[in-house]
């Protein structure tokens, strides 16, 4: 009787350790492909992008992090950062100046397009990207 107590229990622990090996692995697989998508996602904004609704109005994300955006070309409006970061599965994009930060959640994001919301607000922005000739 003893052999068989011991054999059930050595089934119940092979059987827990299996169970939640195969959690932490999947778990870990879900924060590589969050850590993967936001490297994607930071490489496409780098560039200048023009605003669809005014032409005027382009906003220029630099690979260092820094953010520039100006009006018609010639006019900044403001210099600041700008940062990526993902959370419960919505990706934001945060830009800060000297009068503050702003926290937009990234609606679409393509080499040619960027679409960013403003919640408090309710202010969707479209660009698109302006390729060098």
């Amino acid at each position: 009787m003893r052999i068989f107590l011991w054999i059930i229990i050595m089934i119940v622990i092979f059987l827990g350790g299996a169970f939640f090996g195969a959690n932490f692995q999947k778990n870990n697989n879900l924060s590589e492909k969050q850590e993967e998508k936001a490297v994607i996602v930071q490489e496409d904004i780098f560039g200048k992008w023009q605003s669809v609704d005014d032409k005027d109005y382009t906003a220029d994300f630099s690979a260092d992090g820094k953010l520039i955006e100006e009006y018609a070309s010639s006019k900044i409006i403001d210099k600041g950062s700008w940062s990526i970061t993902e959370k419960d599965g919505v990706t934001y994009l945060s830009k800060v100046f000297s009068d503050g930060k702003y926290d937009y959640t990234i609606l679409e994001l393509t080499p040619e397009k960027l679409v960013i919301s403003f919640f408090p607000k309710g202010n969707t922005l479209t660009f698109v990207k302006i390729f060098d000739r």
